[in-house]
């Protein structure tokens, strides 16, 4: 569960990267965004991409204090950066400070609109992005099916069915 857990705040944190500036909602697609992300962190200063890297691994291992005091450090000096506010608000929300987790957000919201949205719509449905919701279709593949990871493409039927 803490892995998925992880898996959700770093894309979370990774597609918040690509709103900076933006007057738009950023896409939730991982295809779409992930390249505006790369193209927004490559413009950082290497030291913010240093200590940003450092908060997302304290914030991986659960050291949620240390990845707080980080972004903490980082909203002094790279303030106007939404993501960095964001990643403030991943940690305090990781330790139950509501009050200080919202006041992030709001904060990463005003620098770029939208930067939330995906973990706002992961929260609404009340589980995890990677967890799917009671009475969602199965999602075992049918009996007699061979198992995925002894599959081998030369035990797959051939395309058409024939």
């Amino acid at each position: 569960m803490q892995t998925r857990k992880w898996i959700v705040a770093a894309a979370v944190i990774g597609l918040a990267a690509c709103g900076e500036e933006e007057a738009e909602r950023i896409p939730l697609g991982q295809e779409q965004a992930e390249p505006a992300a790369q193209q927004r962190r490559a413009a950082w200063p290497a030291e913010l991409v240093a200590a940003v890297d450092s908060a997302n691994l304290a914030y991986s291992e659960e050291r949620y204090e240390e990845a707080a005091e980080i972004y903490r450090g980082l909203t002094e000096e790279y303030g106007d950066i939404g993501t960095v506010w964001f990643g403030l608000y991943m940690a305090e929300n990781a330790m139950g400070n509501t009050e200080a987790a919202q006041a992030a957000l709001e904060r990463a919201e005003e620098r770029s609109p939208g930067l939330g949205q995906m973990h706002e719509r992961a929260e609404s449905v009340g589980v995890p992005a990677t967890e799917l919701p009671e009475g969602h279709p199965p999602t075992e593949m049918p009996e007699g099916h061979p198992p995925v990871d002894s599959a081998s493409p030369e035990d797959a039927p051939p395309l058409g069915g024939g």
